[in-house]
């Protein structure tokens, strides 16, 4: 089993690049963290865990962004706003507005699709699927029928 040939160069004195190559990707490697309990994977199955790793971490500042972008909102627009969520459904999120009026609002509403819009067209949430929803005043045990009990969070400042 030859070893996958790796380039090391140093780029601005603190990254030292190490290239997998995709032809080389039935190769191990070995990978040895800070605990030095060394483990063995193809290249294939590293190149994979860095892409992985990649998305999850552009998702993960996206989500942060996301955040602070909704919780804007919600204060630009809390005279209208009883309670919101952010929670896991179908294939996405859904920021889930319940209302603290059961009279339609179609300024809000308009508001809200503006919302959806702008986030959609938004490169800096191009990992991120949402859809948003408003709902009328209703109690608890009805807004939970929209709600991942696992995996929901509720804005505090609504």
């Amino acid at each position: 089993m030859s070893t996958p040939k790796a380039t090391v160069k140093k780029i601005e004195n603190f990254v030292t690049p190490i290239q997998l190559h995709y032809q080389e990707k039935e190769n191990y490697i070995t990978v040895i963290p800070a605990d030095e309990e060394s483990f063995y994977l193809t290249v294939d199955k590293a190149i994979q865990a860095c892409r992985a790793y990649n998305y999850t971490s552009a998702f993960s500042n996206q989500f942060q962004k996301l955040l602070e972008r909704l919780a804007q909102w919600i204060h630009g627009n809390k005279g209208e706003i009883e309670s919101a969520f952010l929670t896991v459904r179908d294939a996405g999120l859904l920021f889930l507005v319940v209302r603290n009026s059961k009279k339609y609002n179609g300024k809000f509403e308009n508001g809200l699709t503006d919302l959806d819009i702008e986030i959609a067209r938004d490169k800096n949430y191009d990992k991120i699927k949402l859809s948003v929803l408003a709902i009328p005043q209703v109690d608890f045990e009805q807004i939970s029928s929209f709600l991942d009990p696992k995996a929901s969070l509720r804005y505090n400042n609504a």
